[in-house]
């Protein structure tokens, strides 16, 4: 999953500079924004349905994500149900 967010085949067959990319993915906050968001949903389902084996394990703390696992998952899907319906609250009101 890492070497996709890298995407250094990418853009070796655009004909970008490769590491110059790659260290742009790497530091941008925005990335770290978006890979948080996905990995505080990823992680946490992946512990709960039972495929938190040693192997994943090591590849997830190879990644330096490992510490999403402690997250509430539950306890985030019931906020993201809070915010949808006072989103689908308001657009009513309009």
């Amino acid at each position: 999953m890492r070497d996709r967010f890298l995407a250094e085949e990418v853009w070796e067959t655009i004909g970008l500079p490769v590491e110059e990319c790659v260290g742009y993915v790497e530091s941008s906050e925005d990335m770290r924004r978006f890979r948080s968001a996905l990995f505080t949903r990823i992680v946490p389902t992946i512990r709960d349905i039972g495929l938190w084996g040693p192997k994943i394990r090591r590849a997830h703390s190879n990644m330096g994500i490992i510490g999403f696992a402690d997250i509430d998952a539950e306890g985030l899907m019931r906020a993201d149900e809070r915010v949808a319906e006072e989103f689908d609250s308001r657009r009513r009101m309009h």
